[in-house]
């Protein structure tokens, strides 16, 4: 399933890129970007949480509002 082929010709030319933005001291000739957003549900749950048998999960799951997380950093 992650090893598609679609999946490993990416990674492929990621790789290619990656390495023809080296300089012969292996050091990075443009800055790289690295850019992550996730999203969170605010409810989330994992299905399979441990609950006692007394106990109900009040919060619907996947339901409501997100959070919209963005991380970038700059590698030289």
């Amino acid at each position: 399933m992650a090893d598609s082929v679609t999946n490993v010709a990416y990674r492929a030319t990621y790789l290619k890129a990656k390495v023809a933005n080296r300089d012969r001291n292996k050091l990075s000739i443009r800055p790289e970007v690295y850019l992550d957003e996730s999203y969170v549900n605010v409810n989330h749950v994992r299905g399979s949480t441990r609950l006692c048998s007394d106990r109900k999960r009040y919060a619907a799951s996947g339901k409501g509002s997100r959070y919209d997380l963005k991380y970038r950093f700059y590698k030289n």
